[in-house]
């Protein structure tokens, strides 16, 4: 049976068991939840509606076993029974296993395209930043260890970037200490958290993350300083959203979690390095990163034709910036001692620089 696009309605994320899962739909109230009697984790509902009748409230909840790749009827009447309705459907299983041609929202299209267009008109250039380029490498390189030892959302590392280089390119005086370019770091980081966190860093978390070198109103000050030659402009795209995209396009399997690591450690090194911040647009750099990582990991062919039409570029389109993102991870990788490096070196990201570093030795 066919699953046209036009029909799935709701997705839901499940990530741990025992989760009730609801939603509303035109017609009525619709409950799922997962037994606790299953051995691995039930990734995601498809809900679709099959005609055009009014759908059925089920008595009570309806315990559903995850079979990937299945396409299962509900009986609204008896918890535990799968039989035949004719008016609603639920695909149980992961998104990998949908066509990349399914979106998770109407919209995907049209927010990647705007994404495409703003990204041209946000990027600073790499000549016009008023600082050392060993100077920001190394700045940037202390946000990405406070970004993770906080433990911030991946957006804010992003976006926190973004802003500093930004800043770095149009302000009227040069940036020669390692004081003053943390400062102008902190608080874009700063400004970061506000955007995308929750919980907000504070002025106070600044002040201690800089080991109190900064009065609460000199962080201030420059925050102000940072929103004023930005002209208050923080909506932006950055490579993780594209990442976010890329991945998905790659066709993960749950248990994939190297290669998903391995495309975020090629991202993060490329936020060290000015050149490849600057001088390439965020959808480039995202998809430099996958192709990197699958060329690292194995994964062929290093660029499919989803990829291709996930992201716009071809192969060729990619070498420029692959190379010069190539040799960053060849120094980063050939020191070992930077905190990017650190970072991606524990178990918890699969110590996806050491496979890196031990694929450049061979």
């Amino acid at each position: 049976m066919m699953i046209r696009e036009s029909s799935i309605h709701y997705i839901f994320r499940v990530t741990r068991k025992n989760i009730l899962i609801k939603s509303s739909s035109s017609c009525k109230l619709y409950r799922l939840k997962y037994s606790n009697c299953h051995t691995f984790y039930l990734k995601e509902f498809y809900i679709l509606q099959c005609s055009l009748h009014n759908l059925t409230k089920p008595a009570c909840e309806v315990r559903i076993a995850p079979t990937y790749k299945q396409i299962v009827r509900l009986t609204p009447n008896r918890c535990g029974t799968l039989n035949t309705h004719p008016h609603f459907q639920v695909y149980i299983g992961s998104e990998k296993l949908i066509s990349n041609e399914k979106k998770y929202s109407d919209y995907d299209d049209d927010l990647y395209q705007y994404y495409h267009l703003e990204e041209s008109q946000i990027n600073g250039n790499s000549n016009g930043l008023k600082v050392d380029s060993q100077l920001r490498k190394n700045v940037v390189d202390w946000l990405i260890q406070t970004h993770y030892q906080q433990k911030l959302m991946p957006e804010t590392l992003y976006l926190c970037v973004n802003i500093l280089d930004r800043v770095l390119s149009k302000i009227n005086f040069e940036v020669k200490t390692m004081e003053k370019l943390k400062l102008i770091g902190l608080s874009s980081l700063l400004l970061a958290s506000k955007y995308e966190q929750r919980r907000a860093v504070g002025v106070y978390d600044v002040e201690y993350l800089a080991d109190y070198i900064y009065m609460p109103e000199e962080i201030c000050q420059m925050e102000k300083l940072i929103l004023q030659e930005l002209g208050w402009i923080l909506t932006v795209p950055t490579p993780y959203v594209f990442l976010v995209r890329n991945i998905r396009a790659c066709n993960l399997s749950d248990e994939d979690k190297i290669m998903e690591h391995m495309v975020f450690f090629f991202s993060e090194l490329s936020l060290t390095n000015h050149s490849i911040v600057c001088d390439y647009k965020p959808s480039m750099i995202a998809a430099c990163a996958v192709y990197l990582a699958r060329f690292i990991v194995g994964r062929y062919p290093f660029w499919s034709n989803d990829l291709k039409m996930c992201t716009g570029y071809s192969e060729d389109k990619l070498l420029s910036c692959a190379h010069v993102m190539m040799e960053s991870c060849i120094q980063i990788c050939g020191e070992g001692i930077m905190e990017v490096f650190m970072k991606f070196s524990s178990l918890y990201q699969c110590r996806v620089s050491c496979i890196a570093q031990e694929f450049l030795e061979v």
